[in-house]
């Protein structure tokens, strides 16, 4: 790990240099943060852990521009005693496209399962192991509206089921759901696999009440659900029939604030 905590200047901006945005090449900045070789260190490391060649240079390559989520995500797999993570302020792809929190997680998580289905316990590093509660909370802007705070501070679905097939996962709390993509249906056969017994989601838009009920269908063990908002008519009755044993809390919107 290079000495030191450099600030990131893809944040870390005054509000003058905003307009600079998430795209601009920050290596001018960050060449001297990296020692000789520390690249080669990380690029190993997520070639051990099953991930693309492609997504391995995407990686390296956001590392060199000054982008610290692949350092943060690789940390977290390090820490055998760690069992809550808590995100607060999370912020989604709104304003870094690509690089949303968690993402790089996810691509993770995937690359593991991709190499042993179902994934073995020697197969998750010890952080994945040891995490039983990840807690997202949205950004307090006094200038958005609520809704338009969910819209910044929400999880993709595929994202969202990628962090169900973490081994030991009990609890699980994001701002929003965002629609996924076609790559979710691979996984949902593993859902039947996840410990998640606790879902708290505080807001749906009406395109993503479907993916929901998606990753509600996969997920065996679930027995407590809070929704921010009134369910859809038959919604409710349809996670009773699916859980029978799950406690359906709806709205929750003290939590969710």
């Amino acid at each position: 790990m290079p000495s030191g905590y450099p600030v990131n200047p893809t944040r870390d901006v005054e509000s003058s240099e905003k307009t600079l945005g998430p795209a601009q090449d920050f290596r001018e900045f960050t060449k001297d943060y990296f020692q000789d070789g520390e690249l080669s260190k990380y690029r190993h490391i997520l070639t051990e852990m099953g991930m693309t060649s492609n997504g391995v240079d995407y990686w390296i390559s956001m590392l060199e521009k000054g982008d610290d989520e692949p350092l943060k995500a690789l940390l977290v797999t390090q820490l055998p005693r760690l069992e809550t993570l808590s995100v607060f302020a999370h912020n989604n792809d709104s304003f870094r496209p690509r690089e949303a929190s968690f993402r790089f997680i996810a691509q993770m998580i995937f690359a593991i399962i991709r190499t042993t289905n179902p994934p073995q316990v020697f197969s998750w590093p010890p952080g994945f192991l040891s995490l039983r509660t990840i807690s997202l909370s949205m950004p307090i802007n006094s200038k958005l509206q609520p809704q338009q705070q969910y819209a910044r501070s929400g999880c993709e679905v595929t994202t969202v089921a990628a962090l169900l097939l973490l081994p030991n996962i009990r609890r699980l709390k994001i701002p929003e759901l965002h629609q996924g993509n076609p790559l979710l249906h691979k996984c949902m056969v593993l859902l039947r696999y996840s410990s998640l017994e606790e879902f708290e989601v505080c807001g749906c838009l009406r395109e993503t009440w479907p993916w929901l009920l998606t990753l509600l269908a996969g997920v065996r063990q679930l027995k407590k659900l809070k929704i921010g908002q009134k369910l859809p008519s038959g919604y409710r009755d349809w996670i009773k029939h699916v859980h029978p044993g799950c406690v359906v809390l709806e709205p929750w919107n003290q939590v969710c604030k």
